[in-house]
Parts: C-alpha cells; sequence; structure tokens
C-alpha cells in the first residue's frame, strides 16, 4: 500500500500489499527570516591614505570597515572591524556589525557576545536588541529571542522588521495566535513588507486557514513576483486544496526563478505523479537528487515511482540509497520490504518490516505488512495475530457498518452470549469466511450477521444465516460485543491442519439451478466458465492479479468446449473486442445482465469447470465445492500460500501459479494442456 506522507520530516508513500493509502511526502513550508541585517550608516566615506605616516583615526578604520562592509568584502571587514575592536575603541556599530559577520560564519557565541557589547554601548540601540534575537534564536534560546526582539519593538515602536521576526519566535514557542497578531502588525506598518505577508501565510497554514493563507502567498508574490519560496509554498497549499495543476505552474514558476530549488524540483514530482504524468514526476525527482544528492526523500519517492512504474530493480537501488543516507527512515525500509517481498525475497523482505518496527515501534502498517508475510509463508499464529493491526494503520480497516457495542478482545466467549459479526474489505473475503457463521451458532452463540446487503439472498440460501443485517439494522444492537469477519480465523485459530470447514457451504436455490440448466444444456459441449479481472481499485495495490482476456485465446484453440464469462462490471467490455468471441455460449448476453450472486451462484453450478484469476468469483466457486482452477500471480496474496498446487480453503479447487513474473503466457499454456487431459474435453 502506499502510504501518502505530507512533511518532509515524515514519509510519503507507504506501500502496502492491498490498499496504496499514504501520499507523498511534501517539503515543510520554508520559513525564512528574511530581513538582512542591516548595516550601520555611516556618515562621510573616509578612506585611509596609505602613503600617510599617521596612524589612520577610530573614524577612519569603522568606516573602512562599514565600506568593505557594504561592498560585501566580509574578510577586509572582518579584519577592520577586528583591528578596531583590539584597540580598544568603543562603538556600536563595530560591535553590532562584527556580530552580523560572526553569525555568517557560524560563530553564534562570539556574535552573541558582540552584539551584547553593543547593546552595553548603547543601550537603546534598536537594531542590536533586534540582531541579538536572531542570534539567540539561532541558538535555540527562543524566550531570550522573545524577549530581545520585543525590547527592540519597545524602543522602535514602527519596527516592521522586528515585529515580522518575533512571529516567527512566537510561532517557534507555539504560541501561534500572538504569532499571528505579530505578522499582521508588521504588514501594518509596512504594507508592502512580502516577508511578513508570506510568513503570515506560513502560520495561517499551520492553523489550517487555507483559503487565507493562499492569499497571503499570493500577496508576497505580487509585491515581489521573484518571490521563489512564496511561489513554492503557495504550490503547496493550492495542492492541499486539491489545485493540482494551478500547484504545478507554483512549483515551476519557483523552479523559473530559482533553478536549484531540490525541494520544488521534489514536490513537482509529486504533484506530477498525482497527474499521471509519472515520466515527467521521474525527471523531476532525479533533477532534486541531482541538485542535492543526499535528498532521502527524493530517493524514497522515487523508489514509489519506480516501483509503480514497474521498474523493481531501479526502484530497490532507490529505497536503499535512502536508506543509506537516512539510516532511521522507517517508511523506506518499510516500502523496501514491500518491494522485496514482490521480488520473491521473502527473507530480506521480513527484515525491512522488522527493521521498519524497530525505528518505528507503533508502526501499525508495517505490523500487518508483515503479517501478511507470515500467512503467505504458513504461519497462522503470528500472521494471525499481526493482521488485527489493520485497525490501527493511518487508514485502517473499517467494518461495513457501525456499531454501540464493544468489540470482542478474543476473549473466548460462554454460551449464549451475544456476538454481531460484522463484515469487512470486498466481497471475496465475505464469501470466504462467512463459512464460520454458522460453526458459531453451533457452538451456542447468539450470531447476528451484517454483510454486504447484494449477497443476502445468497446467505439465506446457503444457510448462512436467514435473517442477515442491513448496516442500518446493526446499528441498533446495543447488547452483546461485535466482531470482524476477518478476526474469525484468529479467534477460532485456523490454520491448515485445522481449516474447521472445508466441506462446501455455498449453495443456489434447485429453482434457479434448474432454470440455467435448461438454458446452458442447449450448448451441447461442456462449458468452462471464466473470470478475468477484479476490482481495479485493487489492482494498484494488488498488482498483477488480474488478466488480459485475450491470453485465453489459447484455450480457445480447443473446440472441445464452449467458453462462458463470469465477468462483470470492470473488464467486460474487453469480451466484445477479444478475438474469439464466437467461442463463447450462446447466452452470454443473459448472463451478462445476471448480477445478483445467488443467480450467478446457479449459473456456476451448471458449469464444468471454472477458470479464474484470484477474485470473488474464485470463492463463490470453490465455497460451492466446484471445480475451479485458479491462476496466481509470481507472489500471490497470503491466502494461497507458495508452491502447492492446492489449498485447504478449498479442496476442489486447483492453483495454477506464474513461474515468471507477469508471463501469464506460459501459465495457459499449462492449462491449455491439463484441459487436454481431461476425459470431457
Amino acid at each position: 500500500m502506499n502510504c501518502r506522507i505530507t512533511e518532509l520530516v515524515s514519509s510519503k508513500k507507504v506501500l502496502t500489499s492491498r490498499d496504496k493509502d499514504q501520499g507523498k511526502k511534501k517539503i515543510k513550508n520554508v520559513k525564512t527570516y528574511p530581513v538582512p541585517f542591516t548595516l550601520e550608516e555611516k556618515k562621510e566615506n573616509i578612506t585611509i591614505n596609505t602613503n600617510t605616516p599617521s596612524q589612520p583615526s577610530k573614524e577612519q578604520i569603522i568606516n573602512q570597515a562599514i565600506e568593505f562592509h557594504s561592498q560585501g568584502n566580509i574578510p577586509e571587514a572582518a579584519k577592520y572591524y577586528k583591528n578596531f575592536i583590539n584597540k580598544g575603541f568603543k562603538d556600536e556599530r563595530a560591535f553590532s556589525n562584527y556580530g552580523v559577520i560572526l553569525k555568517s560564519l557560524g560563530k553564534l557565541k562570539e556574535a552573541e557576545i558582540s552584539t551584547r557589547k553593543a547593546i552595553e554601548i548603547k543601550p537603546d540601540f534598536a537594531k542590536a536588541h533586534y540582531n541579538l534575537g536572531n542570534i539567540l534564536n539561532d541558538l535555540g534560546k527562543l524566550k531570550e529571542a522573545e524577549i530581545s526582539t520585543r525590547k527592540a519593538i519597545e524602543i522602535k515602536p514602527d519596527y516592521a522588521d522586528a515585529y515580522s521576526n518575533l512571529g516567527n519566535i512566537l510561532n517557534d514557542l507555539g504560541k501561534l495566535q500572538e504569532a499571528e497578531l505579530s505578522y499582521r502588525k508588521a504588514i501594518e506598518i509596512k504594507p508592502d513588507y512580502a516577508e511578513a505577508h508570506y510568513n503570515l501565510g506560513n502560520l495561517l497554514k499551520e492553523l489550517g486557514k487555507l483559503q487565507e493563507a493562499e492569499l497571503s502567498y499570493r500577496k508576497a508574490i505580487e509585491i515581489k513576483p521573484d518571490f521563489a519560496e512564496a511561489h513554492y509554498n503557495l504550490g503547496n497549499i493550492l495542492n492541499d486544496l486539491g489545485k493540482l495543476q494551478e500547484a504545478e505552474l507554483s512549483y515551476r514558476k519557483a523552479i523559473e526563478i530559482k533553478p536549484d530549488f531540490a525541494e520544488a524540483h521534489y514536490n513537482l514530482g509529486n504533484i506530477l505523479n498525482d497527474l499521471g504524468k509519472l515520466q515527467e514526476a521521474e525527471l523531476s525527482y532525479r533533477k532534486a537528487i541531482e541538485i542535492k544528492p543526499d535528498f532521502a526523500e527524493a530517493h524514497y519517492n522515487l523508489g514509489n515511482l519506480l516501483k509503480e512504474l514497474g521498474k523493481l530493480q531501479e526502484a530497490e537501488l532507490s529505497y536503499r540509497k535512502a536508506i543509506e543516507i537516512k539510516p532511521d527512515f522507517a517508511e523506506a525500509h518499510y516500502n523496501l520490504g514491500n518491494l522485496l517481498k514482490e521480488l520473491g525475497k521473502l527473507q530480506e523482505a521480513e527484515l525491512s518490516y522488522r527493521k521498519a518496527i524497530e525505528i518505528k515501534p507503533d508502526y501499525a502498517e508495517a505490523f500487518w505488512n508483515l503479517s501478511l508475510l507470515e500467512l503467505l509463508q504458513g504461519d497462522y499464529k503470528n500472521g494471525l495475530e499481526n493482521y488485527e493491526f489493520r485497525f490501527k494503520k493511518k487508514k485502517p480497516a473499517i467494518p461495513h457498518c457501525k456499531t454501540k457495542v464493544q468489540r470482542i478482545n478474543n476473549q473466548k466467549l460462554q454460551k449464549g452470549e451475544k456476538l454481531l459479526v460484522i463484515s469487512e474489505q470486498g466481497l471475496g473475503d465475505t464469501l470466504q469466511y462467512m463459512r464460520y457463521i454458522p460453526y458459531l451458532r453451533n457452538q451456542e452463540l447468539k450470531i447476528s450477521f451484517c454483510a454486504q446487503t447484494k449477497l443476502h439472498s445468497l446467505i439465506q440460501a446457503s444457510g448462512i444465516d436467514q435473517n442477515p443485517l442491513t448496516p442500518e439494522q446493526a446499528e441498533t444492537i446495543s447488547e452483546g460485543q461485535w466482531s470482524s469477519l476477518l478476526s474469525l480465523p484468529r479467534y477460532l485459530e485456523i490454520n491448515p491442519q485445522k481449516p474447521i470447514i472445508s466441506e462446501p457451504y455455498i449453495f443456489s436455490t434447485n429453482q434457479l439451478k434448474k432454470k440455467w440448466k435448461n438454458i446452458l444444456s442447449k450448448e451441447k459441449r461442456p462449458i468452462i466458465g471464466i473470470n478475468w479481472q477484479g476490482n481495479p481499485n485493487m489492482e494498484k495495490t494488488y498488482q498483477g492479479r488480474s488478466i488480459p482476456l485475450e491470453t485465453f485465446a489459447t484455450l480457445a484453440r480447443n473446440n472441445n468446449f464452449k467458453l462462458l464469462s463470469l465477468q462483470k462490471g470492470f473488464g467486460s467490455e474487453q469480451l466484445e473486442k477479444c478475438s474469439f468471441r464466437n467461442k463463447f455460449v450462446n447466452c452470454q448476453a443473459q448472463i451478462d445482465e445476471t448480477w445478483d450472486f445467488l443467480e450467478n451462484a446457479a449459473i456456476i453450478e451448471n458449469c464444468d469447470l471454472i477458470i479464474t484469476c484470484d477474485t470473488s468469483i474464485a470463492h463463490l466457486a470453490g465455497g460451492m465445492g466446484k471445480k475451479v482452477w485458479l491462476l496466481l500471480k509470481d507472489i500471490p496474496f497470503w491466502t494461497w500460500g507458495l508452491e502447492r498446487e492446492n489449498t485447504f480453503w478449498y479442496p476442489s479447487m486447483r492453483l495454477f501459479r506464474q513461474k515468471e513474473r507477469n508471463n501469464w503466457q506460459e501459465v495457459m499454456e499449462r492449462v491449455l494442456m491439463e484441459i487436454t487431459k481431461e476425459k470431457n474435453y
């Protein structure tokens, strides 16, 4: 699954094997202290005459220092300021400006000392108090920084720069409302103060006031059109507001102004990915990495994209690079685990999941995907236990109705106790696990069963429950406890050696079976029912389980049987375009109009063989005890395990596995070979 991360310090996509939920990481809003430290003005331009034998005066030294400083010649400026100070001269300008240089060199302690000396010389020196506030902020002394900045404002009440930086400090202290007032005061004093509008936008975004934040960023850009960071953060806001095309334009503008803006290239990649422009997104991620090779998140998101493009080996390299740069990157370890699982490197995948959990002990997604790996390998005890972490994910598993009663905590219920069982996830899941409802009722528990409405007639005809509940009915229950249908295997301690129920448990009605027997008996040849595509919403997360219908053309070479499409909805449009349409039963149009599961069960009952990919049809036919050949991708969903050709879930089912990733043609050739061995064909 792909889990999205919204800030640079957390993570973007968390991929899981069954639901891709997580989005891409976004870079934090760029918070700047945009106002440069102002050099103290010199009243006249005095230069030193090197031909004179006299030593330069105090004013000559400081003015020369300021001259060099204003020209950007920092080494010479620093030399003159230091010379001035070493001679014992006292002038607040020298100490203040020398502090500015020391700060720019990262010598914050020395900068603090020099700036405090300037204040000692001139206590009402507003700019020195302001500069000291910036230095203290960089030192992490936020409360002292607040005091210094407020002092600058006290001395100079119209000091817009100080109000803006006070807003930054208050923001960092978590005093968001006060910070907002400070930014607005800075703007009141100086309406064309682009940086204050920008910082206000950052704060408003943090407060969740996205529309107001958008206006602030746009105002900053109106005042200062080449403000790259404002264009960038506007892009972030527009992205959050779902205005993806506008966000793309903002990121591109930021890059146009500042071509080496790695974060803008990165977030542009995220937007392009969301817009489905995958090749362009790849280029943007690679550009971000070119500019900033140690950009762990860019390597990570590139890995996510490459995986989506099917470039699994390249994706693995990207994840490993992200981990090399940032060893505690839990999401990268996690998604590497997902990728390694797809590549069949199961032991390495397990190590990656466990590393992610070691870094982030409450990482529900990692526990859940570890459970899928454990179950795939036959470890039902640990797998079913960890499978419960699906309820703790960022996008948790949600049962199909709400309830007033408490969830069962796996404790064994006593005879006569009430249990509401609620379906969860897909139709195939309900068809697979509803077998346990009668078993629990036979344990003298009072069972109520809430399931998808479209299955109710089948549930009743099969004797699973004569009165299945709708979500609205289930919500009125106020006594007993509840359990997800998918948690029953854990409760019952199901494993391959203890299936509890393996005989047929799904049935249609005699009336419907007779109806379809009369219709299909006209074909005069054996009938093979086929199904080739699952829900496309699951296809991204359970990639590769569906099969193009045209692949079944291999089977159509055999003229001894007729095909019958059991495909409904998505994928059924392939039927009219396939090259072997004439191989299907004459009543196919009538079958296509049949959506009821009870009636579809009657149709399946009258087929000689069912060949299907991993969809609800596999569970329906398997639960009926019909002869089913299930076609599986190389690393299938955990239900089907590894290597075996049979499954304890459905004794009448035979498993045909890909020997090579994505190679369905070889599977179909094997299926055809096995069909020719059957005496009926």
